[in-house]
């Protein structure tokens, strides 16, 4: 190999390594960042032939190859079937992004899956400082920060839930360097609580708080592996959970305000809330999905069925195009087996990361029920903002061999 080449394949993995720590970044930066990151790795990892040849050989196995690949083909059968609606392109668009972004998780070397999960973190200090300085000192509405300083619909969800996220992965680093004679366990375990708190005391998204208080169960489970230890999770998550009901006002405020538009929806039919909207969504999807159980209603048909459903009990929000469940979503436009594909493939990872009996094995599960509680009440699959970032890291915390 002469220098000249050396140089360049050098050149190459340094720029490949800098777009991943930008990617896990841009978890908390405005949306269309990651797309145009992920987008230039897959570019760089097609054009040099060393990388075409060093994620070749870490191809994943049969198992989740052939599930992925039924998820993303089972779409179009559908649309073969039941034909063109408004949003079938978008839709299966997505579903093949998803597909691919999935893969390519499951395909980076552990150099380039460490680089993203730093820049996951340092993303998460930038937002914790934003917020923090934001609330002594008002900041500009600067594009860059804007949806941290005020809620901006799905991105400022998108970056709490991160950080809630991004909380868990430091607290799984604490517990791995917790036994270091050095700064770094007070370091990680520092970061976690600061994420914690920021979450905890200015999110107001729901999402990201179940999130954050489910992320200790999964790593104590995980860790400890036995009954007893799975008791003491559950009885340390039942204990946050009081605190935070207790300390924090705003947080039980939110969750009382959501029992009350459950309430108000299901007693008249009004559906002007944002709990009363999910639910008559997710009721319209369900009630689609018994009429047509096996190829469901088509791909990209549920505007065409929510708008004038809509306009009966909540017309401000008929315009939606997506119910906020993606398990929903894909059960009422591709039937059972395309709800099914969607959980066997989750059900292969959160099987996978339970005996990887790794740091990499707890993060990934968070990342599957970070995955799975953002799908029951958003979309991560539909919406490119909220669910991208999360949806690679999920793939790429897969052990290589």
């Amino acid at each position: 190999m002469t220098e000249t080449t050396a140089t360049k394949m050098n050149r190459t993995q340094i720029s490949i390594h800098a777009l991943f720590f930008v990617f896990g970044f841009s978890a908390f930066l405005p949306q269309g960042l990651s797309a145009a990151a992920l987008l230039l790795v897959l570019i760089l990892w097609l054009v040099s032939s060393q990388q075409r040849h060093l994620h070749i050989q870490r191809m994943p196995p049969k198992t989740i190859m052939l599930l992925l690949a039924a998820f993303a083909l089972w779409p179009f059968i559908v649309t073969a079937y039941s034909g063109w609606y408004i949003d079938t392109t978008t839709r299966l668009f997505h579903m093949a992004r998803v597909a691919l972004m999935l893969q390519m998780g499951l395909m980076t070397t552990s150099s380039e899956r460490l680089i993203t999960f730093k820049g996951l973190v340092w993303g998460g200090l930038f937002t914790s400082l934003v917020v923090l300085v934001h609330h002594v000192h008002p900041l500009p509405e600067w594009a860059i920060w804007h949806h941290l300083l005020a809620v901006k619909g799905s991105q400022s969800s998108r970056a709490m839930i991160m950080l809630a996220l991004a909380s868990g992965v430091c607290a799984a680093m604490w517990l791995k360097t917790k036994h270091q004679h050095n700064t770094q366990p007070l370091l990680w375990l520092t970061s976690s609580v600061l994420f914690a708190i920021v979450v905890g005391i200015f999110s107001f998204s729901r999402n990201a708080q179940i999130v954050l208080l489910i992320m200790p169960l999964i790593l104590l489970m995980h860790h400890h592996r036995s009954i007893r230890g799975g008791l003491v999770a559950i009885a340390l998550c039942v204990f946050l959970t009081l605190m935070a009901w207790t300390f924090f006002p705003h947080i039980s405020a939110r969750f009382t305000q959501a029992m009350v538009e459950l309430q108000t929806v299901i007693g008249s039919g009004n559906c002007e809330s944002s709990v009363g909207v999910r639910f008559a969504m997710y009721k319209m999807a369900w009630d689609q999905l018994l009429l047509h159980p096996w190829f469901g209603r088509g791909i990209g048909s549920f505007v065409d069925y929510w708008a004038p459903f809509a306009q009966q009990g909540c017309p401000s929000v008929a315009g939606i195009r997506q119910p906020h469940n993606d398990f929903l979503l894909f059960a009422m436009e591709s039937g059972w087996v395309g709800l099914l594909t969607t959980l066997a493939v989750i059900s292969w990872f959160i099987r996978t990361f339970w005996r990887q009996v790794t740091i990499y094995g707890a993060v990934g599960l968070m990342l599957c029920l970070t995955f799975i509680i953002t799908g029951l009440v958003n979309s991560p699959m539909r919406d490119a903002g909220i669910g991208f970032v999360m949806i690679f890291l999920l793939a790429s915390c897969y052990k290589k061999s």
